[in-house]
């Protein structure tokens, strides 16, 4: 009984910490060759 509490702690805060680690903002402004605003672009992070 306590491996089975102990293997449910540590699941519980490994998605906590995975969870929070999802929270990150990325801002600035994507422009073309020639400084113009691209509007509806996306970003993707690769990693």
């Amino acid at each position: 009984m306590k491996i089975l509490k102990l293997i449910t702690l540590t699941a519980a805060l490994l998605m906590t910490v995975s969870a929070l680690a999802q929270n990150q903002n990325l801002v600035g402004h994507i422009t073309d060759e020639n400084g113009e605003p691209m509007p509806f672009v996306n970003v993707v992070l690769a990693g």
